[in-house]
């Protein structure tokens, strides 16, 4: 019978290794599954993070894209703009030129009036005068 005790000792002894192999077994798992949970609360902090940030972008591109496509808007009709001065000018130019022209030609004229002198002096040197 003391041998059956002593055997039944050996077996519980074995038996409460295993319990608190089992215990700090498990206080291992709880460790982790903790750690693995704090790991995932700093990793869903830096994803709202990120999509806050990503939404920001996103309103500032928007942002950007309606200043782009108003100086875009801008820049057409400056250059519609443009186009339609420069026209102007080129009409000017012609006109200056035809100016220009019958200058000359009454000038030219003037100078061949033999009956008018005094005319003529005074014509041409307004004229030279004018286009200085």
């Amino acid at each position: 019978m003391e041998n059956n005790n002593e055997g039944m000792t050996d077996k519980l002894h074995k038996k409460d290794e295993q319990i608190e192999a089992l215990k700090k077994s498990v206080e291992t798992l709880e460790s982790t599954v903790q750690k693995a949970e704090q790991d995932k609360q700093a990793k869903d902090n830096q994803i709202k993070t990120l999509n806050t940030d990503m939404a920001r972008q996103e309103e500032a591109i928007g942002k950007l894209n309606n200043d782009k496509k108003s100086l875009e808007e801008t820049i057409k009709k400056t250059q519609n703009d443009l186009a339609a001065e420069e026209e102007k000018v080129n009409q000017l130019n012609k006109l200056k030129q035809k100016l220009e022209s019958n200058i000359d030609e009454v000038g030219a004229a003037a100078a061949r009036c033999k009956l008018c002198p005094y005319i003529h002096g005074r014509f041409v040197a307004s004229f030279f005068l004018a286009r200085e």
